[in-house]
């Protein structure tokens, strides 16, 4: 008897740690906080799970709130299935308007719309220049796996100093070392924008260089720009 009690403890223990219901488990995004069916962790919805309240969600979750793959059904009955990170819609996911049951698929970033995409389309390509300034040239360079993008301006003959750099990234955290930078731990599709002031080869007029690119292929990549 001495063995069983001891036991009967850790099981109590673990069907605590365990508990699916909406009083040992919370949900930190008011609109679906009243009822919770799911697994937990340290008393927040985290794993699969089912919230219910003005608005309703099922899918995975962490820390309390949407997080990875879900489907968020408004009170209205428009639905969103798609990403999800810390309680935002953030990926690509598709939007389906109840009113007139018409959808689109699109991409979001932080809870914003950022753009439609194009589902007709069978195969993305690789990459794809979506804008260019002041360039007369740019290579695409994949050197390997990974999730890095970075640039090179190494090519530019003399000394042309460049100025007013801006490098922005749709994701990831922006690194500079040796003659590159760029953007490591992205995630794809990355879109990216780079635009820095330049000399003329013969150094009397200066330009706005400007590249606005999409990265759809995972992998290390090196863009070689010429100007």
């Amino acid at each position: 008897m001495a063995m069983i009690f001891p036991l009967l403890i850790v099981l109590f223990t673990m069907q605590l740690n365990n508990q699916d219901t909406t009083s040992f488990c919370r949900v930190l995004k008011q609109e679906i906080s009243n009822e919770y069916q799911g697994t937990c962790k340290r008393n927040l919805a985290h794993g699969d799970g089912i919230a219910k309240g003005i608005d309703s969600y099922e899918g995975q979750f962490q820390k309390g709130l949407p997080h990875g793959n879900g489907i968020y059904t408004w009170s209205n009955g428009d639905l969103y299935s798609g990403g999800w990170k810390r309680g935002q819609m953030h990926g690509i996911g598709v939007f389906t308007f109840a009113q007139n049951d018409s959808s689109f698929t699109g991409l979001w970033k932080k809870d914003r719309f950022v753009k439609i995409i194009d589902t007709t389309q069978k195969e993305l390509p690789p990459y794809k220049i979506l804008y260019q300034r002041n360039l007369t040239r740019v290579r695409f360079v994949k050197t390997g796996s990974g999730n890095k993008v970075l640039y090179n301006l190494s090519d530019a003959p003399g000394d042309r100093r460049i100025s007013t750099l801006n490098a922005f990234g749709s994701s990831g955290s922006f690194i500079s070392y040796s003659r590159h930078f760029g953007h490591e731990n992205v995630t794809f599709p990355f879109e990216g924008k780079i635009s820095f002031m330049a000399p003329s080869r013969s150094g009397y007029v200066v330009y706005n260089i400007e590249l606005f690119f999409v990265i759809n292929e995972p992998g290390t990549w090196e863009i070689y720009l010429n100007f």
